[in-house]
C-alpha cells in the first residue's frame, strides 16, 4: 500500500482531477460552514495512528510528570510553584481554589512535525479548546464520492474531539450522580461571544449535533441562588467552562461568582467541566521547570528519555542562569548570542500573542525584548524547523508548500481526534488560527 499523503498527491496533480477540489465541494454543517469560510486547507492531512497513539502515551505520562513536579521541586508548596512560573497571585487563588493535584486529562498537544518525529511546542490542557469541531470536516470528507473511494483504498479512519468532549462532559455528570441528560451551560467570559460570534455557533450546533444540548453563557448571565448555579432561571449540572483565570481576575463581580461556583462544585451541586487547575500545568514555563528538574537529577532514566524525546530546550527569562547541553550560562548572554535559534512566548497566552522570532529580529531589537520579558516573565524556547507540506492548488494543479502546526488531542481514554493548523512559511513564524489570517485548517484522516 502506497503512503496516503503521496497517493493523495499525485492524483491530486493529474489533469481533470476532482480529488483536488474535494473541500470546495464538501457538505459542512452551516455554522460550522460561516466559521471557517475561506480557512480550510485544499486537502486533509495524514498520519499513522499506531504513530499518534504511541505520541499520546508519552503526552499522558509527561502530564504525570507535570503535575508532579510541586513536589519534586518545591516540596509539595503549590504557592512557591505558582510563583514560579510568575503567576499573578489572583490567578493563582483561582487555579488552586478546588484542591486536585491531577485533574482530569482533557488536552491538546501542538507539535511540529519531521516524518514521523514530532516535538512539543505547548500543551493546552482543558475544556477551552479551540478546533474540536473540525471533525464535521472529516465526516463530510468521506461522504463524498471520489474521497470515500480514496479513503477506502487506504483505510483511511478518522478520530472525533468534539464527540470525546461530550462523552468526557458526560462521564463527569456521571460520576456526579446526575441521572438522565445533565443541563449543560457552556460559560464563558463577559463579551467573547460578541469577538468570536460563528466560533461559538459553529461549536453549539456541533455538540447539538452529538447530543448534547447546551446553554451558551457570559458569566454576567450566570448566578448562584438557592444552591445551585443558574442560566436564565435554569439550574445546571454541569459547567462546561471555556473563560480562563486572567479574564477575570481584574473583575471583581466575575472574580466573586467564579469563587462562588467551585464552592458549589466542591460541596457536589455543580459539576466545573475542566477545572481551573489545569492553568498550574499548561503554563509554557512547565517545561522550563522540567529541564531544570532534568539537571538536577531529579528524572529518572525513563523520565529523561521521555523529556529528550518530546520537548526543545526551554527557558524561564526570569532566571539569570540557564542550563543548556549540560553547562551552566548566563542566560542573557546566551540567548542574544543565539538569536536565530530562539523563540520568546508569553508563559500564558494564547493564539501566538506576544510570541517573538529571534530570526525575525535584529540584535537590539532582541535583546530589549529580553531585558523586558525578564521582568515580565514567559518563556524563551529553542526554534523547531518543520518539515514543509505539500498541498496541491485546487484551480491551477501547482504544488506549494505549507508548514503546520499538528494539533493531537488526548483524555484519559488516550487519543482524541487530530487536526493541522497550516501557512506558507513566509507568512510568519507564529502557526495561529485565531492571530494569522494566512492560517487554515485543516483535519487529520488515520492510515
Amino acid at each position: 500500500m502506497h503512503d496516503p499523503t503521496h497517493d493523495y498527491l499525485e492524483q491530486c496533480r493529474a489533469e481533470h482531477s476532482m480529488l483536488r477540489s474535494v473541500v470546495d465541494r464538501l457538505d459542512l454543517p452551516p455554522r460550522f460552514r460561516a466559521a471557517y469560510a475561506g480557512r480550510l486547507t485544499s486537502r486533509p492531512f495524514f498520519a499513522r495512528e499506531s504513530v499518534l497513539r504511541d505520541l499520546t502515551r508519552d503526552l499522558a505520562a509527561l502530564y504525570d510528570l507535570l503535575t508532579s513536579l510541586p513536589e519534586r521541586l518545591f516540596d509539595g508548596d503549590v504557592a512557591r510553584y505558582a510563583e514560579a512560573l510568575n503567576i499573578p497571585p489572583v490567578e493563582a487563588g483561582l487555579m488552586r481554589r478546588v484542591d486536585d493535584r491531577r485533574p482530569s486529562l482533557h488536552a491538546r498537544a501542538d507539535f511540529y512535525r519531521d516524518g514521523d518525529s514530532f516535538t512539543l511546542l505547548e500543551l493546552n490542557i482543558g475544556s477551552q479548546l479551540g478546533g474540536i469541531d473540525l471533525a464535521a470536516m472529516s465526516r463530510a470528507l468521506l461522504h463524498d464520492e471520489e474521497f470515500a473511494q480514496f479513503a477506502g483504498r487506504h483505510g483511511l479512519r478518522h478520530g472525533d474531539q468534539g464527540a470525546e468532549l461530550v462523552a468526557s462532559v458526560r462521564e463527569a455528570a456521571d460520576a456526579a450522580g446526575i441521572i438522565g441528560d445533565p443541563t449543560v451551560a457552556l460559560v464563558e467570559a463577559d463579551g467573547t461571544f460578541a469577538r468570536y460570534p460563528l466560533v461559538f455557533a459553529a461549536i453549539e450546533e456541533m455538540l447539538l449535533a452529538l447530543g448534547l444540548r447546551v446553554l451558551p453563557a457570559e458569566l454576567g448571565e450566570v448566578s448562584t441562588r438557592d444552591g445551585r448555579v443558574q442560566v436564565r432561571g435554569e439550574g445546571i449540572d454541569v459547567v462546561l467552562r471555556f473563560f480562563s483565570p486572567d479574564q477575570i481576575a481584574d473583575d471583581q463581580h466575575a472574580l466573586s461568582l467564579v469563587h462562588d461556583i467551585l464552592k458549589l462544585h466542591e460541596r457536589g451541586a455543580v459539576t466545573v467541566f475542566t477545572p481551573l487547575e489545569h492553568y498550574l500545568y499548561s503554563n509554557k514555563g512547565t517545561f522550563a521547570l522540567l529541564s531544570a528538574a532534568r539537571s538536577r537529577g531529579l528524572l529518572d532514566r525513563h523520565e529523561q528519555a521521555l523529556v529528550d524525546r518530546l520537548l526543545p530546550w526551554t527557558h524561564l527569562l526570569t532566571e539569570d542562569r540557564a542550563q543548556v547541553d549540560g553547562q551552566d550560562v548566563d542566560a542573557l548572554e546566551y540567548c542574544c548570542e543565539h538569536r536565530t535559534d530562539l523563540i520568546v512566548k508569553p508563559a500564558a497566552d494564547f493564539a501566538g500573542n506576544g510570541v517573538v522570532a529571534g530570526w525575525e529580529c535584529e540584535s537590539r531589537e532582541w535583546a530589549e525584548l529580553l531585558r523586558d520579558r525578564r521582568t515580565r516573565g514567559g518563556v524563551v524556547q529553542r526554534r523547531v524547523v518543520p518539515c514543509p507540506e505539500e498541498v496541491v492548488d485546487p484551480l491551477t494543479g501547482e504544488t506549494a508548500e505549507l508548514v503546520g502546526n499538528w494539533g493531537v488531542y488526548l483524555t484519559h481514554r488516550g487519543l482524541a481526534g487530530s487536526h493541522v493548523r497550516a501557512q506558507p512559511a513566509d507568512s510568519g513564524a507564529v502557526i495561529s488560527f485565531g492571530g494569522n489570517t494566512a492560517t487554515t485548517m485543516s483535519p487529520v484522516m488515520y492510515a
